[in-house]
């Protein structure tokens, strides 16, 4: 038979690209919600977002204004404090100064009364408890040295000196002998602790006399390299050295003239002029040493800002007195400062300003003590609004603004320091400020997990709803679904009511419903349900049936689970085609689908479109099947439908009550069924009624009318006709398309899986073969790789016992027929439940690449040990394999038992894994060879197997033999290490 060429496929373009209009209900009850429901949540989106900017925007301003609450708070604290501690530091500073200025004046004044009183005139004076007067005063003051500066005039100055010559011992001895006893052999103040070293004892006398004075009035300068005497100034009055306390004999100052000493004479004469106490300027006392070989521990300690503060002394006490010595105290500034602040305060910059040569000083006051730090301004920049200035000892200043040069004024700085400002500024307002944002932020995690749980009800209400609507979807119609959501939706009265009857009034409303009955007395459809029937006509349809011909043997060979796979592949498929045929899927029972061409919207073309939508399913059927032998095994590939077309009116609708779908009921619907019950496998057979249809629409060709008139129940004998389509052909066609043509389009397409046409061509037929052994060796090889998976997930749960060191064995050595190791009972390991508490599920375990290799080239080469005999076949051993597996799959994982009551182990309990790959393997092999007819026949025979085996169990001897030595090769030396770890494992596996 020549192929038809197909004519112009218009009509079904047009339907396959014409959409289905959607009426006015199929948008309010599909987009409208979807719309309704898409704007309410981005209002309650942007109503989140809102009220979560409010809480935020509220957080951070009440936190901030916390924060600066808090902050400002402690900045009132702060400045208060600093107020009162500078006003302490002045207050006590210019005390401390008061009470130095005041005591020296008072021992100047004692001076003049213990003079006037011995009758002794000046400057011919010695006063015998100078030492222990000036001692207590320097423990008042803190000065370090107090001194005697008598006024020597020019006149008598050669007197002066025999005087001093003459008198200076004993006083000098005194004054040395109660240093001793006082243990007063300190430089300064001693609360600096420090006792001048004994090297400075060492001092080069070359300008005075052995008694340890300068015999005359000699002027030094004090310069860099220490005291350089100068030339003897001619001048109308001197001022010498004379009694001082204490008196330091490694010093020996006296009768040098401080009156011409550079940078301190000045000071003497503003004294004098002025008749006034003077604080001269600043300067460290490095120049009392400059002289001494080891002098660096004396110059640390003496490097402290010193003043010497002159003091006149009077010849007597009336009003008309004259000065006639000066009273000379060295001090160091921090005398002034020290105790000023209580213990609990450090940490406060003082800066001393002096107008003599711009001279500035740096203190840090810490609770007593006052540590000096530099010779410079050392106050932190960011502290400058925090500066106080305060004139010091302003009673000391001179106020002549005509010899400011005569004197030198002095000015104090305060400022706080970051230490100090620290106790103050603490953590406390972050603290606040986060307990307040806190306190929003927990509001906020609350108001989140709230919303959270809310969503998540609704997405769970979303989805139960979105997940019904599906079902609804694919059970009905749209004009069905409508009709079913218009009667399930309340009336607004109804509404009404029904807030305000509880939850028993309505179960006895619906109560009573049920039993509601019309004027004759009979339950209607419309007193139960509230409404009329869902159900129309459809004058003008084609309904299909197709049902798996094979279906039921091969689901007995499988688990559930592939079954279910199988059928949820295949009629997803076909649903996938009639979405776009625009058929409806009316239902599927069992193997059985069932589809309907012309509802819910009525089409013209209903019958064509049905025919290409049944011939799809079809191709599609034959497809599938071929792709998934691999996967489920023999016989899948000759799974086929049959399927039965018929056209006519039919009555559609929802059966309501408990479980109720869309049905299709009428003669239309039971013909449908008697066609695919009547038919043959991979065959379409459509009723006189769908042919005439089909031939009405131009597509007669499609057609050709059944040899065998079918007998159809309840209707008699009936002309029915196969269906082909197929497409259009060059006159080159091959002979494969000319066997397709022949024996129909759709047993060509089984041809694709072993049902040949004698008229194939040989190469083609061979090529088809080789096709479907490489899928039933790829299954084969997926079913071993699952239990070799299970070998090494246990293996990795309990490593078997391994030789310390490695020893070749002969296990793979082991030759001569199996049968003379046949045992009766073989020996299964204990069952121990410690041992699958380290359980290793072997979906997570990997084979090697080389493990999966070896083993896809047994199996191949397993195989090719098959001859083509009828039930003696690789295919018939696929089979046996197939069994074998669902057999073991009934086997409970040990892991999962518990010990019997009686203590006893059942097999599934002690059935490892090594025994369950030998029984699998065991089925694959077992025909191998096998030459196709009985032992009982080789053996009369007397071939050469039964020679061999000795005429026991002849062909099965071969087979396993076979097997067994091209396992044992050295090419699958990965599979065998795979399958067994130890000599135990390999006798186990042998046995």
């Amino acid at each position: 038979m020549d192929v038809v060429p197909e004519e112009s496929n218009d009509d079904e373009e047009s339907a396959v690209s014409t959409d289905e209009q959607p009426s006015s209900s199929d948008k309010r009850s599909s987009s409208g919600p979807e719309e309704i429901a898409k704007r309410e949540d981005q209002m309650v989106m942007y109503s989140k977002f809102l009220v979560m900017g409010v809480i935020i925007v509220v957080a951070a301003t009440i936190g901030g204004l916390t924060y600066m609450f808090v902050r400002g708070q402690e900045q009132k604290d702060y400045e208060k404090q600093y107020e009162n501690v500078v006003n302490e530091i002045i207050s006590t500073s210019q005390l401390r100064a008061r009470t130095i200025f005041d005591n020296l004046e008072s021992l100047a004044a004692s001076l003049t009364t213990e003079a006037m009183d011995l009758n002794m005139t000046w400057p011919f004076v010695v006063f015998p408890n100078f030492q222990i007067q000036g001692m207590m005063s320097n423990e008042i003051t803190g000065a370090s040295v107090v001194n005697i500066n008598p006024i020597v005039p020019h006149e008598i100055r050669a007197d002066w000196e025999a005087f001093s010559v003459a008198n200076y011992e004993p006083w000098f001895k005194a004054g040395h002998d109660y240093d001793k006893y006082a243990s007063k052999k300190l430089y300064v103040h001693e609360k600096l602790n420090q006792t001048m070293p004994e090297s400075m004892s060492r001092i080069p006398r070359v300008h005075w006399n052995e008694s340890g004075i300068f015999p005359n009035i000699t002027s030094y300068e004090i310069t860099d390299r220490g005291w350089n005497p100068v030339r003897d100034w001619d001048t109308d009055f001197y001022y010498p050295s004379w009694q001082r306390a204490p008196v330091e004999d490694f010093n020996p100052t006296v009768n040098v003239n401080w009156g011409h000493v550079r940078g301190f004479e000045r000071f003497m004469k503003g004294m004098i002029r002025y008749d006034q106490p003077v604080l001269t300027r600043v300067s460290d006392a490095n120049y009392l040493s400059l002289n001494y070989d080891d002098r660096f521990e004396y110059l640390e300690r003496a490097r402290a800002p010193h003043s010497y503060l002159y003091v006149p002394i009077y010849d007597s006490h009336v009003q008309n007195r004259s000065i006639v010595a000066v009273l000379s105290a060295f001090l160091q500034w921090e005398n002034f400062f020290i105790n000023v602040l209580p213990e609990s305060e450090s940490g406060i910059l003082l800066v001393i300003d002096g107008t003599c040569g711009a001279q500035r000083y740096s203190y840090r006051l810490d609770g007593k003590e006052a540590i000096f730090l530099n010779a410079s301004d050392m106050h932190d920049r960011q502290f400058e609004d925090m500066k106080r200035v305060f004139e010091f000892a302003p009673f000391a200043m001179l106020k002549n603004e005509t010899d400011q040069q005569l004197f030198c004024q002095y000015s104090a700085r305060i400022y706080p320091s970051e230490e100090w400002q620290s106790d103050f500024f603490t953590a406390q307002p972050y603290a606040y400020a986060f307990a307040v944002v806190g306190c929003f932020a927990l509001t906020t995690l609350v108001f989140i997990i709230y919303d959270i749980l809310v969503q998540r009800r609704q997405k769970k209400v979303m989805e139960t709803a979105t997940k019904t609507n599906a079902i609804v979807t694919s059970l009905f119609p749209s004009n069905v679904r409508s009709r079913l959501m218009e009667e399930l939706a309340p009336a607004p009265e109804e509404k009404a009511k029904n807030a305000f009857l509880n939850t028993g009034s309505r179960l006895m409303a619906g109560n009573n419903a049920l039993a509601a009955v019309d004027e004759s007395g009979v339950a209607t459809s419309e007193t139960i349900f509230g409404s009329k029937p869902i159900a129309d006509l459809f004058p003008a349809t084609t309904i299909m049936f197709g049902d798996m011909v094979g279906f039921t043997a091969w689901s007995s060979a499988r688990e559930p689970s592939q079954v279910f796979t199988l059928l949820e592949t295949i009629y997803y498929s076909f649903d996938s085609i009639a979405k776009r045929r625009r058929v409806f899927k009316v239902e599927t029972i069992g193997d059985c689908y069932v589809a309907v061409a012309g509802l819910p919207m009525p089409r013209k073309d209903h019958a064509t479109v049905m025919a290409r939508f049944a011939h799809d399913c079809l191709e599609k059927m034959s497809e599938l099947c071929h792709d998934l032998e691999s996967t489920f095994g023999p016989d899948t590939a000759d799974l086929r439908m049959r399927i039965g077309l018929n056209s006519g009116p039919v009555t559609a609708g929802v059966l309501r009550g408990e479980k109720g779908r869309f049905q299709l009921f009428g003669d239309t619907m039971n013909m449908a069924s008697r066609m695919e019950s009547t038919g043959e496998k991979n065959r379409i057979q459509v009723s006189a009624d769908t042919a005439a249809l089909i031939k009405a629409a131009g597509k007669g060709k499609w057609l050709s009318p059944r040899t065998e008139r079918a007998q159809v129940k309840g209707k008699g004998v009936m002309q029915t006709y196969w269906l082909r389509i197929f497409a259009e052909s060059s006159s080159g066609a091959s002979s494969m398309g000319t066997a397709m043509s022949e024996f129909g389009g759709d047993d060509a397409v089984a041809g694709l899986v072993g049902n040949l046409a004698p008229s194939m061509d040989p190469s083609k037929q061979q090529e088809v073969e080789e096709a479907k052994l490489n899928r039933l060796v790829s299954w084969n090889v997926d079913i071993l790789s699952k239990v070799l998976k299970q070998i090494m997930a246990r293996r990795k749960a309990n490593p078997p016992k391994l030789p310390a060191k490695p020893e070749k064995t002969n296990v793979n050595n082991k030759k001569g027929p199996m049968l003379d190791e046949v045992v009766d009972v073989v020996n299964l390991p204990q069952f121990d439940s410690k041992n699958y508490r380290n359980y290793v599920d072997p979906a997570t375990v990997q084979l090697s690449t080389e493990v999966q290799d070896q083993l896809a080239l047994f199996v191949r080469k397993v195989a090719r040990l098959y001859r083509n005999n009828d039930f003696h076949s690789f295919e018939h051993a696929s089979h046996v394999t197939m069994s074998v597996t669902k057999l073991l799959s009934r086997i409970i994982n040990p892991h999962e038992v518990r010990v019997r009551k009686g203590g006893s182990l059942g097999v599934a309990e002690t059935s490892t894994t090594t025994l369950l790959f030998a029984c699998v393997i065991s089925a694959l092999i077992h025909d191998a060879d096998h030459p196709g007819v009985s032992n009982s026949v080789l053996v009369k025979e007397k071939s050469p197997l039964a020679i061999k085996y000795n005429d026991k169990s002849v062909a099965e001897q071969n087979s396993v033999n076979l097997a067994w030595e091209l396992l044992m090769k050295p090419e699958f030396g990965d599979l065998q290490a795979c399958i067994y770890a130890n000599e135990e494992e390999f006798l186990r596996f042998r046995q």
